[in-house]
């Protein structure tokens, strides 16, 4: 079994603005985003699917 290990708080929280900022890039566009455990972000644009993995960078203080 593989261990992950946790992400430090500061870059959980820009992974989340991330996310909501994306999902609500495709909701403006008509789309209903989903995501589960695995994928941050999956749409489906006139049978095409668009699956999103967000990675974000906090530099150290």
């Amino acid at each position: 079994m593989i261990q992950v290990e946790k992400m430090p708080q500061a870059n959980r929280q820009e992974h989340q603005q991330l996310i909501k900022r994306m999902t609500k890039i495709i909701r403006l566009k008509g789309i209903a985003p989903l995501y589960n455990q695995y994928i941050d972000l999956f749409a489906s644009v006139l049978g095409v699917s668009y699956v999103f993995e967000m990675k974000s960078l906090v530099a150290n203080k």
